[in-house]
């Protein structure tokens, strides 16, 4: 298990890894945004950058941390942490990749990095402010060679899951200007996502598991959030709820749903605050996933 967590002794965000138990195995010296058994390695970002250019998704525990020292470009971007405790390595740097961009903006970030099934390749957005317009392109990283790919460039990329080591699944602009739910392979080839039927309610946090998928919406005219399950093998979808979200929590205090399918893919897994608080909820799947 392990979780990032302020180290208030040392004034830095640090990975906390425990056993099965709850005992305390080790610190990591910088906290990571997704992690991988499988490799042993983990990816990290700055944090405190997002605080800046992105608050909904940033840390803000250190005092000053608006109008600290932030690294240069040399020195900031997208970090590789193993998970036995050796020293982080910056694999891609936010100079090299504006190098590689035709963009140049007034602030740039590296966000929402994802490691795939076997923990050796990553995804992450590169995100460009030019006169507070944003454009946003996606890259694949080999982690073993330093192969770095780019794979839409389209202007807009949101949120993405592997669905299997060759496949993502996410939400995106394709080349022709149309946005929606899309499969994405790693030579960036794009195809739609079950006929559309999900791009009726925009962007949303896809989950898979084998055959399924679910995903959910931001609050609608109605203030409401909505769930849904795809099945990949027959095309159709379920409604599963729609929870709401007051104005009590817009901004970046908003809750997304972010579904997420248990292990064994019986239930899932969201974040609500229709009861009037932040709350963890589980949902029993009628069906099984397989």
């Amino acid at each position: 298990m392990l979780y990032n967590d302020f180290d208030t002794s040392e004034q830095r965000y640090v990975t906390r890894l425990r056993d099965n138990e709850g005992r305390w195995l080790r610190d990591l010296s910088k906290p990571v945004y997704d992690a991988s058994a499988q490799s042993g390695l983990a990816v990290s970002i700055n944090f405190e950058r997002l605080a800046l250019l992105r608050p909904d998704y940033g840390y803000f525990a250190r005092p000053g941390h608006t109008t600290s020292w932030m690294p240069s470009d040399d020195e900031d971007g997208l970090w590789v942490v193993p998970l036995d405790g050796t020293a982080p390595e910056l694999v891609v740097s936010l100079s090299s990749l504006a190098e590689k961009s035709d963009l140049k903006g007034d602030q740039h970030k590296v966000n929402h990095p994802m490691l795939d099934p076997s923990g050796q390749r990553c995804v992450f957005l590169y995100r460009v402010f030019e006169h507070g317009r944003r454009h946003d392109s996606l890259w694949l990283l080999d982690i073993e060679t330093g192969a770095l790919t780019l794979l839409v460039d389209t202007g807009m990329v949101s949120h993405l899951v592997w669905y299997d080591a060759d496949w993502l699944i996410g939400y995106m602009r394709a080349r022709d200007g149309t946005d929606g739910y899309y499969w994405l392979d790693r030579s960036g080839h794009l195809q739609p996502l079950a006929e559309r039927k999900l791009d009726d309610l925009g962007d949303g946090h896809p989950s898979v598991n084998s055959r399924w998928v679910v995903t959910d919406s931001y609050p609608d005219k109605a203030r409401l959030q909505h769930l849904r399950l795809l099945d990949l093998g027959t095309g159709s979808v379920e409604h599963l709820g729609a929870f709401f979200h007051g104005f009590r929590y817009a901004g970046p205090q908003r809750c997304d749903l972010h579904p997420r399918f248990s292990p064994d893919g019986q239930a899932v897994f969201f974040d609500s605050v229709h009861e009037g608080f932040r709350r963890l909820y589980r949902m029993d799947l009628r069906e099984p996933s397989s």
